[in-house]
């Protein structure tokens, strides 16, 4: 039962740690984390324009799924006859994921939607994530040296305390992700009945979100396999120097005996004497 369970915490100390990594990487450096919807409202002496862009975005990059034109005429019967939607996507030559800091309004001026304010919120907030890959890649390495060498127990609790750091991080960088959506929300959504902006998480952000718990699993049971690996070579140390003090009383005992049943030496001088 010792063996099945170290040898369990072993297996997974080394395969969270790869897990681990490979999920945050797939959520770092992907662009699924977050789609929004927003629609704008153009008001014309004649009728009003309403421009719907949906897109999505992850840590560095945005994309354009598609913007949608509305015209509504101000004449409400001549509304339901005249109303005209036109729908654009990008186009098949033209790049449709662009860097975050490109699409950014100049330092000084603030953004003018909701989607540019979100934007600039969380090109903030990528450092976290990133962190988190370079440490999980440094994890790993410690559990497969942990592994390979099993004489040298420090790298599993050095590759435990990486492990725990790096889905700080990670929980960290989510955080401040949510935070920074809907401060951008709360900023930038203009005081009307209907919500104009739309917005929800992607496949990237689940990702990040599930690797944050499997790097933190990966942590605890590396950090009890280290505890657990200490505590049996403590104990085998403590048998072993009990068995040493044993072994040694029972050479002193019988050397002890031996000497009292050895007959005292006859000298010359005392045969001598005797005879005389």
């Amino acid at each position: 039962m010792k063996n099945a369970s170290l040898l369990l915490l072993t297996i997974w100390s080394v395969f969270g740690a790869y897990l681990g990594l490979l999920l945050t990487s797939v959520g770092t450096f992907t662009n699924q984390w977050v789609f929004t919807s927003e629609e704008r409202h153009l008001d014309f002496h004649n009728g009003t324009l309403r421009i719907t862009m949906d897109m999505y975005s992850g840590l560095l990059e945005s994309c354009r799924i598609g913007v949608t034109y509305r015209w509504d005429l101000k004449d409400a019967w001549r509304q339901v006859e005249s109303n005209a939607t036109q729908e654009i996507l990008p186009r098949p030559g033209s790049p449709a994921c662009v860097k975050i800091r490109s699409v950014l309004p100049a330092p000084g001026s603030p953004p003018k939607d909701i989607t540019s304010a979100a934007l600039a919120k969380i090109n903030s907030v990528w450092p976290f994530p990133v962190i988190s890959f370079l440490l999980l890649i440094v994890s790993s390495v410690l559990s497969t040296l942990g592994l390979c060498i099993p004489t040298k127990r420090a790298f599993t609790f050095f590759a435990g305390v990486v492990c725990v750091v790096a889905g700080l991080f990670v929980l960290t960088g989510i955080v401040c992700y949510i935070i920074a959506v809907g401060d951008a929300v709360i900023e930038k959504h203009p005081p009307l009945p209907d919500k104009v902006f739309k917005y929800g998480y992607g496949y990237s952000f689940c990702f990040c979100a599930i690797s944050f718990l499997v790097t933190e699993a990966t942590g605890v049971a590396s950090l009890y396999l280290f505890i657990k690996q200490e505590t049996y070579a403590l104990r085998s140390e403590k048998e072993r120097f009990r068995h040493r003090l044993t072994a040694s009383g029972s050479g002193t005992s019988v050397a002890t005996g031996s000497t009292q049943t050895i007959p005292p030496k006859v000298t010359v001088e005392t045969t001598t004497d005797v005879w005389l």
